[in-house]
């Protein structure tokens, strides 16, 4: 009996711990001229998250599309993802 609650046990230790690791995956969120200079290594799509800081439904996508961390490990490894604020004043050169 003390066998199997061990067993249990160390299931459970394993499955928490792997779904810790699992949320513990982000967005790698880049500029535009980091993504450029990342295209010279390895050629990807791009996806441009376009927000303002008073953008309610912007707020809702950071606190939880892209907080979903099978949506953060796709985005990662297919696209590089630039988050770009909507009203930034400078120049961009693409």
């Amino acid at each position: 009996m003390i066998h199997l609650i061990f067993r249990v046990f160390i299931t459970c230790g394993v499955i928490i711990s792997s779904l810790c690791l699992l949320d513990a995956q982000q967005i790698q969120w880049l500029t535009f001229e980091e993504a450029q200079a990342a295209q010279h290594v390895e050629k990807r799509k791009m996806v441009v998250d376009i927000f303002t800081e008073w953008c309610t439904w912007c707020q809702k996508m950071d606190e939880s599309t892209f907080q979903n961390p099978i949506i953060a490990k796709y985005l990662n490894e297919h696209y590089y993802a630039i988050k770009f604020d909507a009203e930034y004043k400078g120049d961009i050169e693409y």
